[in-house]
């Protein structure tokens, strides 16, 4: 009876968690890219919002990085086989076993406890731009163009060669900016 009166108390409690409703949304992205082959069943959407299920994980979240908190979200709404929940099993029971390798875990996981970690999942599931051969080898020769027409200019000062390296240098600032606006989407997640 105590145990039922226990659990009571526990569900009736305002979480501990700061998780704030934008973070919610973050959480969600590495269930909503992740696929669902391979799984016995999946909790749809409207299943969570009736089970009001942001709460519940608000109140159980015991993780302490930004990864964590996303890969237990998917794991409550994505029910797996049950050879991959033996497996799980196995290894949270070693991880039981060697409190030392599980201290050690712990210690490389808090350097993902920063926003910026929930951005990882970015890097795994959406699609990235790729150059083509073309592209990649005019911006190899475009980028030594600079100082190549500088080095020419120190010995042969002419007004002809200094238009040159402007040119060239407007044109790698394009090329910089461009691949700049393109690759700002990994900003947050590479660090």
């Amino acid at each position: 009876m105590n145990r039922i009166i226990s659990l009571f108390h526990f569900f009736k409690k305002k979480p501990d968690s700061t998780i704030s409703v934008f973070d919610l949304t973050k959480l969600k992205w590495y269930f909503e890219n992740n696929g669902t082959s391979g799984t016995y069943q999946v909790l749809t959407e409207q299943t969570c919002i009736d089970l009001d299920f942001d709460k519940f994980f608000l109140r159980i979240n015991g993780t302490s990085s930004c990864v964590g908190q996303q890969y237990l979200y998917d794991r409550l709404r994505r029910i797996p086989h049950k050879s991959e929940m033996e497996e799980c099993d196995e290894i949270i029971q070693y991880l039981k076993n060697n409190t030392e390798l599980a201290a050690r875990c712990r210690k490389h996981l808090s350097g993902l406890a920063n926003d910026d970690a929930y951005y990882i999942c970015s890097l795994f599931h959406d699609n990235h731009p790729v150059l083509s051969p073309i592209i990649a080898q005019i911006i190899r020769i475009l980028q030594f163009m600079p100082l190549l027409f500088t080095a020419i200019f120190i010995v042969s000062p002419k007004a002809i060669l200094f238009l040159f390296i402007v040119g060239f240098f407007i044109t790698n600032m394009v090329f910089h900016y461009r691949n700049k606006h393109v690759l700002f989407v990994y900003l947050y997640s590479i660090p």
